[in-house]
């Protein structure tokens, strides 16, 4: 039996792969019975020999390989002898006891070895999920762990965590723990997720802001907490324009507590905004918003793994306050 999983949701992937293992009665014996594999590098006489291998102990053996289809993206082969017709032979003489998931980013249709296994194969696809698709995951997520979530917390925890699933799943169980069987509301959501998250960025940003290398400490404690780099970055621009804004109010002599009010965040957000606006200067926040943008462009292009640029985006502030 032959699998394609494809897409950016790697949590939904993961869960997909542990249904598949649910099928094994017993772990031990699915240790024995399931190989994980790179694509890139793999033969097709390697993945010939690990497809045509016995079970041991059970009916069938797990074969997950990850980015093979990805080497062949967008090269058009039409050679009846293109290397990928070999990888195409191994798959259509697999042993039938074996079960194989070919686990891939996003992929192309005009991908020749995907469109010649896409036949004989069971094809999903895992996007992000956005608006009510994300709610609905959110509700069901919660519900699943024995509790409630009012929609006005739900849409909060969709704002503040994002598309993440991995994050998201991890502050909900946090949630759940804190409401102890009550409906979960917006203030549990304030609490748990928005102070968490807000003050790690602002410890990075005072960081970004004020050149230290130590920016990097603050990033990387993020990356380990599970929030991914782009979620970084879109946290790092909103806080930058909630800097602006501040500066400019400041500028315009409003009271602190319309200026707030305009903000529409809490106190302690407020208090902090407060404090890196008056200490920043328009030069500074206007380059570090322009280099952020930047680092964004350098990733989606291609250019840098999403790490790296944000490493290479706190070296360069940090460089040009030095200097």
């Amino acid at each position: 039996m032959l699998h394609i999983f494809s897409g950016d949701d790697d949590f939904s992937v993961a869960q997909a792969l542990k249904e598949i293992e649910a099928a094994w009665p017993e772990s031990a014996i699915l240790s024995a019975n399931l190989s994980r594999l790179e694509g890139e590098g793999l033969s097709s006489g390697e993945l010939q020999t690990t497809c045509n291998s016995a079970p041991f102990l059970a009916q069938q053996r797990l074969v997950v390989v990850r980015g093979l289809l990805a080497r062949f993206q967008s090269r058009g082969q039409k050679d009846e002898a293109a290397p990928w017709q070999n990888y195409l032979l191994a798959v259509e003489t697999m042993s039938p006891t074996t079960v194989l998931v070919l686990v891939e980013k996003e992929l192309k249709a005009d991908n020749p070895l995907f469109k010649a296994l896409q036949p004989l194969a069971q094809v999903r696809h895992f996007a992000p999920l956005r608006g009510e698709r994300l709610y609905s995951w959110i509700r069901q997520r919660v519900t699943q762990g024995g509790g409630r979530i009012s929609p006005k917390a739900m849409r909060l925890l969709a704002e503040l965590a994002g598309d993440d699933l991995w994050s998201l799943a991890n502050e909900i169980e946090k949630l759940l723990l804190l409401a102890q069987g009550r409906e979960i509301v917006e203030e549990d959501v304030l609490a748990i997720v928005y102070q968490a998250r807000e003050v790690n960025i602002f410890r990075l940003v005072d960081a970004m802001l004020q050149g230290e290398m130590g920016a990097g400490r603050w990033l990387h404690q993020m990356l380990g907490e599970g929030v991914r780099p782009q979620r970084i970055i879109a946290m790092l621009a909103r806080q930058l324009r909630l800097l602006v804004q501040t500066k400019e109010l400041l500028d315009q002599g409003l009271p602190l507590a319309d200026i707030q009010r305009r903000l529409a965040i809490p106190p302690f957000a407020f208090q902090q905004c407060l404090a890196q606006a008056r200490a920043s200067s328009w030069q500074r926040l206007k380059e570090s918003y322009n280099r952020l943008l930047e680092t964004d462009l350098a990733i989606k292009g291609g250019r840098w793994g999403e790490e790296l640029a944000l490493d290479i985006f706190l070296a360069s502030l940090a460089k040009d306050k030095v200097g």
